[in-house]
């Protein structure tokens, strides 16, 4: 699970991570939830291309299944939502 955090902290863009949880959903099908908080004054765009990064990273990790992004703080962060 380290290296997963890793792999998502190393996006620029980053803040920190935290509700990280992966499971299987069936033999060879991984899927993953967490929350990345990003800064604030990032737009749609660029906060969507880093979910994508992250996406591609993970696929690398064997996890298949990752969508989703949700601002939850938009006052003194944004939290991204990943549910892979």
């Amino acid at each position: 699970m380290n290296d997963v955090i890793q792999t998502i902290k190393k996006t620029a863009g980053i803040q920190s991570v935290h509700d990280l949880h992966i499971w299987s959903i069936t033999s060879g099908l991984n899927a993953l939830s967490s929350h990345v908080v990003v800064n604030n004054k990032l737009t749609i765009a660029e906060s969507e291309k880093i979910l994508r990064k992250i996406e591609h990273d993970l696929e690398h990790k064997w996890i298949q299944h990752v969508t989703g992004a949700e601002n939850q703080f938009p006052l003194s962060s944004k939290h991204l939502s990943l549910a892979r």
